[in-house]
């Protein structure tokens, strides 16, 4: 059966750019969901939490883990360069306090995978995203989720923890009917926006999405076979909380037509 692994990274604390104490919490939260049956039960061996890790070592997971299932959540300072050779714009993020533009290609699962970039995509250049992050932390601070891992919501992911290698072999079995396909890329917001965050609960979009899936497992739960919801479930849901939420941030997926198990119920 393939394998799989999580690599997820906080960079919130950038030299010379503002903190984002949301993109802790990111971390602290995706690790939490994928450990819970809900998020399919991961293991601890299958995560790697890194704070602000060099590119080389991002790179050199995913060439180990080259025939595996990559789960990849970024959160952080984002922005887009316009490349004049190819003539697009390229989504960077400042990965840590010497590599302040990192491509999102090059730290991406490259065939089997899901990458999730929780980040600014200002059109600006490697100086002036700093404008943009200020203004995403100060829009941040309004909004309040209130959907931290409390005690009470970790005894309802963990409710089945009995059984969790068959959860664990459930999500991995929708994978292996998919290891020829391409991987997935979601943004928290499309070219030229910003990424809000609350401060004490997290990215936006990162929270929406858990959200998303926790609200499914409360209708899921009562019936009596697991069912998969997809990362295309999870983005459309969080697109929709969006427009409460954030009018102005329009998170994006691609390929639309290519998913991956997010949560299982």
């Amino acid at each position: 059966m393939i394998k799989r692994v999580a690599i997820i990274i906080e960079s919130s604390n950038v030299q010379g750019l503002a903190d984002l104490p949301g993109a802790r919490i990111d971390a602290a939260n995706w690790r939490s969901f994928l450990m819970s049956d809900l998020g399919g039960a991961w293991k601890d061996h299958e995560i790697f939490m890194k704070s602000k890790p060099s590119a080389g070592f991002v790179q050199a997971l995913l060439n180990i883990y080259k025939d595996s299932y990559v789960f990849l959540a970024f959160s952080g300072h984002g922005f887009m360069e316009y490349n004049y050779s190819s003539r697009i714009y390229e989504t960077k993020i400042c990965l840590n306090d010497s590599e302040q533009a990192v491509l999102v290609d090059t730290i991406s699962p490259k065939r089997l995978g899901t990458a999730i970039f929780d980040c600014c995509r200002g059109i600006e250049n490697a100086q002036g995203h700093i404008k943009i992050a200020n203004e995403s932390l100060a829009a941040g601070r309004s909004t309040s989720f209130g959907t931290g891992m409390d005690s009470a919501n970790q005894i309802v992911l963990n409710a089945r923890r009995s059984v969790q290698e068959n959860i664990s072999s459930l999500f991995l079995n929708h994978i292996e009917f998919m290891r020829t396909h391409a991987s997935v890329r979601m943004y928290s917001c499309s070219r030229s926006e910003s990424a809000g965050e609350d401060v004490n609960a997290g990215g936006y979009y990162t929270t929406l999405l858990i959200q998303g899936a926790r609200n499914w497992y409360d209708e899921q739960r009562s019936k009596p076979n697991y069912a998969v919801y997809n990362t295309k479930q999870a983005h459309d849901f969080a697109c929709e909380a969006m427009k409460e939420v954030n009018p102005l941030q329009h998170p994006e997926y691609s390929p639309f037509w290519q998913w991956y198990p997010f949560a299982i119920g």
